[in-house]
Formats: C-alpha cells, structure tokens, sequence
C-alpha cells in the first residue's frame, strides 16, 4: 500500500518544492536597472539592457534619441533555486536588450524605462553617453607577459597617443591635511608589457600607500574628445610636514607596446595582422603642493590632530574596591592624521595608581583621508577608599573644514570606592601631625637613664667662643641656604630655561626606548621614537612649541644661535630620513643602527653647543 502512493508523494513534495520559491518571490519588491557603456565612438554598435527581478505586466522602453534601433527589445530569462542552511532561495531575472548604434558626435541622455507591476507603475535609472569621433588607434588592451622586445623607440607625443599622470585631490591645504594623489596611465595603442616604475620622491611629507588593486585591465575614458584606456599604476595619501611650497618629483614607468607593421606588402597582413613592439619609458608631470602653516593661536594642549573627529571617554565602572583595576579609554575617531595624535592631558586623582596608556590604532587609508579610531586605555589602581572624580578631558584640534582650532571634552566621572577586605593599608588620618607619624608603630619610649652633659648654672653662654662660632656658621648657612633658594625659584620662573635644561635627558629618554625597538626590530615604532626625540629636544633648546616647529623655523633657530651649518644639516637631514623611513613603502632595514649611532652623536654634539 506504501509503495502503491510513494510515487504521489514525490509528485506532492516536488510541486510544494516549486512553489516556496515562487510564493517567496512574489513577496519581494521589485527592482529595475539600466545599463550601457558610458563612452561609445560614432558608428559604433552597443547593447542597451533593462533587467528586472520580477515578471512584469508590460514595459515602456525610452526614446533612443541620438541613436539608431538596430535590434529589439530582445526578451530572456533566468531563475535559479539554492538553499543554503535549510533555507530555500530562489533568484529571478528579466532581461529586455536593444542594440543600438551611435550616430553623432555629442553627449546624449537615456531617460527612464517604465514598466507596470501589479497596476503600478516603476521606473529605471537615466544614462548618460559620450560619443566621440572614432580614432585609428584601438584601446582597453590589457598588459601582457614579458616577451623579447626590438631594441625600438617611438616618438609618441605626450598627450597624444599615451602618457602618464600624478592627479592631486587638493592642492591647497594646511600643514598635516591629508592630499591623495594618484599615479595613472592613459593610452590609445596596444599594450604588451609595463615594467620599472620609478616611483616620485616626497620630500617634506609622510607617506602611508593605499591599497590599490593589481593593474589587470584598462578603462575606457574620453579625454578632450578622444578615447583613452586608462588605468591606476598606484595611490598615496601624502602629510605635508612643513609649510611653503613642496614639489612632487615625477615618477616613470617603462610600457612595451604593439602596432601593425608598415610597408610590409604581404597579402597576408589582412588576415593575420603582424605587429612590431616598441618600448617608451613616459615620465609624469610634477605637480606643487601649497602648504599653509597651522594658525598661531594653537592651544597648549593641542593634539597635533589635523582634520574632522569625534572624542569620547568611557570607564568600565564608577564603583570598586581599593587595589582594584578600573580601565579608563579616550577614544579619537573620524578622518584626518590620526597617526600623529598625541594622548591629551588627564588629572588623574593623586590616590590612583595610572599606568602608561595602551594605544590601539585602526585606520584605514581612502581617497577621502585615513579614517578610523585611536584609543588611549589607562589602567587605574585606586589605593585609598574615598569618593573621587575624575575631571573632564579636553581635546584640541585643528578643523581643517572650519579653518580653526576646535574643543572636544569627555563628560566627568565620579568614583566611589571603598575599603577592600584584604587591603591592610593603614588608613592615616588629617588629625596627625608629621611629628606623629614618625612615631606610629612605636609602642614604648623607653626612660633615659644618664644624666647627660651638665653645666654650672651660673655660666654665661654668651661668653663662650664654641658659641659664638657656631652661631656664625649657623648664620653662614641660613645665607647661603636663602640664596640657593632664591636662584632655583627664579630658575623655575624661567620656564625656558627649565625646558633648556631639560631637553638633554628628555632626548636620552626617547633615544632609550628607540633603541629598545631597534632591538626588537620594530622598524616603525623605532623611527617614531627617533624622530619624536629630536624634535622634541628642538623644542626645549630652541623654545619652539612643537605646533610652530618646523624644518624652517629650526634651521633660522639654530643658525641665529650660531650652530655651524654642517651640524644643522645633519640634525635636519636625520629627521627627514626618519620621517621617510617610517612612513614609505620601502626603506633599508640595514641602516636602522647607523642611524641611532647619528641621533647619538648629533644631540651630543649640539648639547656642547647650545648652552
């Protein structure tokens, strides 16, 4: 009996198997596109395709101005069933296709195709197409492999049949404003091959690569009325370091490339199309970049951040027991140099324990800037039970769309904390005296028991020259004492005479930590310590805010301070290899200890200097 039905079953399930999708698909909405190529030549013949995910009642195709019907509305259809975890998909498509052909020169538009759905009426997107006057030269040609090349030169006209270009996003901006620059190739003939690029030098900017996809295929572009296979060889964001004017070298690239052979006279040229190859080397243009310094009105705390952001402040509780970690994150998001941001200052309650920050860093480099986060995580240890606060954090930023400094700020958090049972810190109370706490945990004084250096009553202390001696070295000392006193206030008056002094051991400290990275042979880290630790040591011995402090200012600086310029030169020179090595594509590994010996050398010998 079982068997006598199996075979109604299987018609049963397969025919529910068959309408889920089409129960599913008529629950979805419905969507239509337009598509045709953007650029055609006159004559040319090209494909016009409205595609629609559901089967509709009747289509309006536009008016095809401009263009000769050659062919349609050519109907097909698809649909195919998948199901992917237990669940069943179905995809449907409907394609009406026209061929079209150009007819004249000029720019022309398609408008919407309409279509009725369910008594309603939907519309596609417009085109827009270029048509041009068709060239001799064919294009869109995709590179080849490395084949022999004849020792051949062209003399192809740049700006004719092919070059290459560096294109800028600004070319006006301000110190630390990101630019994005691209390196393209525009040509009319026949690739084969493109080898030895010879990239630009950026002399005055920090350099970070945007990830660009292998060149694999060209484009097809209309330049000033003729058509072009282009396609993007590699794209930078570029920081500009200093202000004035900064040129970006030209880069060159070698192209092998084939056209028929000329004069060859054989009948079987038309069938078989023989070709020479030549080799180019093209060279780009030069563009200049104009950087205008930071406003002078810079806050004390400013950041070094140029660009568009968000700043935020979260703690992981706001109560805990004492010896208890809390984690206290500063978060910087948006576009702009997030690289370079310095952590802002914080006021930590005195009774917490703060460790360094951890920096976490994710950015992602566009067209558009470098766009991402940057957190600061402090751990807190609080020791001493109480209420606290942990005030306000303000960060300052140079807002590269309003052209002026802006003030960010986390909200206050307040604390409460109270006494861990294992904690067995002695709690010392306001009531105590500093004599007092000498004392604690001494529970006996014991009695003396001599009766010490004893003197006759009636001896007049005055008359004694011990006396008088001690009482002049006493004096002797106050003096001196009061002296010191007053030349160490005035000394931390001069607040550039402190950071003068300073600047020695903070450059010591920085070239330290780099050489702890050089030994762990983190190369980015290492030139970021390097560069920071002489700058800085600029700063404090030539009183320049680091906001102001550039290439520039340093040089007029340590030249009116009479440092030779072959010493100048080379303080400036190693900061420029540093900034170049940390941040391009490439650099040699092998000189990272030559040039830690240099930061050595160079700020020894400027400390014997400047005084």
């Amino acid at each position: 009996m079982v068997a006598k039905y199996r075979s109604l079953y299987k018609a049963i399930f397969l025919l529910l198997i068959i309408s889920l999708p089409i129960s599913a698909l008529r629950a979805q909405s419905i969507e239509i596109s337009a598509s045709a190529p953007k650029v055609v030549e006159v004559g040319q013949q090209f494909r016009y395709i409205i595609t629609i995910n559901q089967q509709v009642e009747k289509i309006t195709p536009p008016k095809f101005e401009g263009f000769q019907v050659l062919s349609g509305p050519n109907r097909s259809s698809s649909s195919s069933v998948s199901i992917i975890n237990g669940e069943m998909q179905q995809t449907f498509s409907l394609r009406f296709t026209y061929i079209l052909r150009a007819e004249k020169q000029g720019t022309y538009s398609i408008q919407p195709a309409v279509v009725k759905y369910k008594n309603k009426e939907h519309t596609s997107n417009a085109l827009s197409i270029d048509v041009i006057v068709a060239g001799s030269s064919s294009s869109g040609n995709q590179p080849g492999s490395q084949d022999q090349v004849e020792n051949k030169q062209t003399k192809a006209k740049e700006g004719k049949e092919q070059y290459v270009r560096i294109l800028t996003s600004k070319t006006n901006v301000y110190r630390g404003e990101p630019i994005a620059i691209t390196l393209k190739l525009y040509t009319q003939l026949r690739l084969n091959d493109l080898s030895n690029l010879e990239l630009p030098t950026f002399d005055g900017f920090m350099v970070q690569e945007i990830e660009t996809p292998p060149l694999r295929q060209l484009k097809r572009e209309a330049i000033n009325g003729e058509l072009y296979g282009t396609g993007i060889l590699k794209k930078y964001l570029l920081f500009p370091q200093k202000a004035g004017k900064l040129r970006i070298s030209p880069y060159k690239i070698d192209v092998v490339y084939s056209k028929p052979t000329e004069g060859s006279g054989s009948v079987f040229d038309d069938f078989f199309g023989t070709y020479d190859r030549y080799k180019q080397t093209l060279s780009s243009n030069s563009p200049v970049i104009r950087v205008k310094d930071l406003p002078p009105n810079a806050p004390s705390n400013f950041s070094g951040g140029v660009g568009n952001f968000k700043f935020t402040g979260t703690i992981d509780k706001l109560s805990g027991e004492t010896n208890e970690a809390l984690t206290f994150k500063l978060r910087v998001s948006g576009s702009g140099n997030l690289k370079i941001i310095t952590a802002p200052k914080i006021d930590f309650p005195p009774d917490f324990e703060v460790y360094d920050p951890k920096v976490t860093l994710n950015v992602k480099n566009t067209d558009s800037g470098t766009i991402g986060t940057k957190i600061f995580e402090y751990v807190l240890i609080p020791r001493f039970p109480g209420n606290y606060t942990i005030p306000e954090v303000r960060f300052y930023y140079f807002n590269v769309e309003k052209e002026k400094y802006e003030t960010l700020a986390t909200v206050p958090f307040k604390l409460e904390i109270s006494k861990s049972e294992d904690d067995t810190t002695v709690a010392i109370t306001s009531s105590f005296a500093k004599e007092d706490v000498k004392f604690i945990g001494k529970d006996i004084r014991f009695i003396k028991t001599d009766s010490g250096a004893l003197r006759e009553v009636d001896e007049f202390i005055l008359n004694d020259t011990l006396y008088w001696v001690l009482y002049s070295l006493g004096l002797l000392m106050f003096l001196l004492v009061l002296v010191i006193r007053r030349k160490k206030q005035k000394e931390l008056a001069n607040v550039q005479l402190a950071r003068n002094r300073r600047a020695n051991k903070y450059a010591r400290k920085r070239l330290k930590h780099a050489g702890v990275h050089l030994k762990e042979g983190n190369k980015e880290a290492y030139y970021e310590e390097l560069a920071k630790g002489l700058w800085g040591y600029l700063s404090d011995k030539l009183s320049i805010p680091l906001a102001h402090l550039s290439t520039d200012s340093a040089r007029e600086a340590l030249n009116s301070r009479g440092v030779p310029q072959e010493s100048t030169k080379q303080i400036l020179e190693l900061i420029e290899t540093c900034e170049y090595a940390r941040y391009a594509p490439q650099s040699d590994d092998s000189q990272m200890d030559k040039r830690y010996q240099q930061a050595v050398e160079v700020v020894s010998n400027l400390q014997n200097k400047l005084k």
